[in-house]
C-alpha cells in the first residue's frame, strides 16, 4: 500500500531509537505528531528484540495484507487480526508469566494505527470499521484467546479483559486463602471498585506469599508497596500520646470483576460490615480441604503468637464466633470469647495443644515471621 510509505518510511542510519517502557511510547506516539511515524517501529523492535530492517519489513507485509475478507458468508480483516496479534506479543509479560503485565496493547485504537491510519479521518473509519466486523474490543480479546478472563461468569470491565482477571468457577485452595487474608487485614472499597489489603512493616515478605495467591486465584499479579506513615500526636482517653513513623506494607487490587466476586461470595463490606457479620457461608459450608486452606490464610495473617498459643483479637464477636466455629469443625480447641481489658475488642485462645498441632501440621508456614517465631518457641 501507498500509505505504509507514509507512515514507515526508510529510517537514516543517523536515527536515534527512542527510550522508555511500551505504554510510554504509545503516549508519545499519541502527544508527538512530528515523530509518530517512527515510534511504532521502536516500540516493535525494542519489545521483541528484532532489528529495525526486519520490522520495517514485517510491517510491510502486514500493510499488504487485505482489509476486509469474506469467507462462508462471514466478513474479517486479516490485517487488523495480524495487527493485534503483533500488539498481544509486544505487550510486556508479568514476572510469573501467565499473563501480560498491566494491561496488553491491543486496544481497538493502537490496531487502527498499526493497520496504517495515517490521520484522524482514517483512524475514524477504521475505528468504525473494527466495531461492524467484531463487535469491540473486548469481544475479540476473548475470541481469539487474547486474554484469560472468562467475563461469561461475572461483571467484567474493558480493563479486567485487558489484564486477563480471571474469576474461578468454584472456590479453590488459593482463593480460600484470600477470602482468609481479606477477612484478617483487608477492605473492600465499594466506591474505588478495589480491595486493599495492609499489614505491619515486619509483614513485607508474607505479602510477597499474598500476591503469589492472588495471581493464583485471580490472575492480578501485583506487587506489595510499602507505605509511609508520618509520626502523629493523637488524644486516647484523655492522654497525648505521640507515634512514631512507620511504614507498612500494602496491597491494592482494582477491579470491577473481582469486587463482584467477593460481594457474591458475601464478604463485608468496609469495617462496619465486619462487625455486623461473620465468615462467609460459602466457606462454612465448603469441603473440609477448602476449610483447611481458609484456616491456612487465616492463621498466617490474623492472630499473634504469645507463649505457646495463638491469639485471635477483633472487635468483630460474629466473625470471632465463627472462627471458632471452623476451628472447632477442623478438630482445634479454642477458649470461649474473652472481652479485652484495654479496648473494645474481644480474644479467641487456641490451645496450646491444638498451636502445637497448627506447627506440626505446617498451618502457620505461610508466614515467615510467624513461622520463625514458632520456631524459636518449640526449638
Amino acid at each position: 500500500m501507498e500509505t505504509n510509505k507514509q507512515v514507515f518510511p526508510k529510517i537514516p542510519k543517523t536515527y536515534s531509537p527512542l527510550k522508555g517502557t511500551p505504554k510510554q511510547l504509545v503516549s508519545y506516539w499519541k502527544r508527538n505528531g512530528w515523530r509518530k511515524r517512527e515510534v511504532w517501529v521502536d516500540l516493535i523492535s525494542m519489545s521483541l528484540n528484532a532489528p529495525v530492517e526486519y520490522v520495517e519489513n514485517f510491517l510491510e507485509l502486514l500493510h499488504s495484507a487485505p482489509l476486509v475478507v469474506e469467507e462462508d458468508g462471514k466478513k474479517f480483516s486479516p490485517r487488523f487480526q495480524q495487527a493485534a496479534s503483533l500488539l498481544y506479543r509486544m505487550s510486556p509479560e508479568c514476572p510469573n508469566h501467565k499473563r501480560k503485565h498491566g494491561g496488553i496493547l491491543c486496544s481497538m485504537r493502537n490496531v487502527a494505527r498499526l493497520s496504517g491510519a495515517v490521520d484522524k479521518n482514517e483512524e475514524y473509519n477504521f475505528l468504525s470499521l473494527f466495531l461492524r466486523l467484531y463487535g469491540g474490543i473486548d469481544s475479540f480479546l476473548v475470541d481469539f484467546g487474547y486474554t484469560e478472563s472468562n467475563p461469561e461468569v461475572g461483571l467484567f470491565s474493558h480493563e479486567d479483559i485487558r489484564r486477563g482477571i480471571r474469576i474461578p468457577r468454584e472456590i479453590g485452595k488459593y482463593e480460600a486463602r484470600c477470602l482468609a487474608y481479606l477477612y484478617a487485614q483487608g477492605n473492600l472499597e465499594t466506591n474505588s471498585r478495589s480491595l486493599v489489603l495492609h499489614g505491619r512493616e515486619f509483614d513485607l515478605p508474607f505479602y510477597k506469599k499474598v500476591s503469589q495467591d492472588f495471581d493464583e486465584s485471580y490472575n492480578f499479579y501485583i506487587e506489595p508497596i510499602l507505605v509511609n506513615h508520618p509520626s502523629q500526636i493523637r488524644e486516647i482517653d484523655g492522654k497525648v500520646r505521640k507515634f512514631s513513623e512507620y511504614s507498612y506494607p500494602q496491597l491494592k487490587y482494582s477491579s470491577k470483576a473481582l469486587l463482584s466476586r467477593l460481594i457474591s461470595l458475601e464478604v463485608p463490606v468496609g469495617r462496619i460490615g465486619k462487625s455486623m457479620t461473620g465468615v462467609s457461608s460459602s466457606i462454612k459450608s465448603a469441603p473440609q480441604e477448602i476449610q483447611k486452606e481458609f484456616l491456612k490464610g487465616l492463621l498466617a495473617s490474623e492472630p499473634y503468637f504469645y507463649n505457646g498459643q495463638l491469639i485471635f483479637s477483633h472487635y468483630s464477636k460474629y466473625l470471632l464466633g465463627d472462627y471458632s466455629e471452623i476451628l472447632r469443625k477442623n478438630g482445634f480447641s479454642v477458649s470461649e470469647l474473652v472481652p479485652s481489658q484495654t479496648n473494645n475488642s474481644q480474644r479467641l485462645l487456641v490451645s496450646e495443644d491444638s498451636t502445637r498441632k497448627f506447627w506440626v501440621g505446617n498451618f502457620c508456614q505461610l508466614n515467615p515471621y510467624l513461622e520463625q517465631k514458632m520456631r524459636r518457641y518449640y526449638g
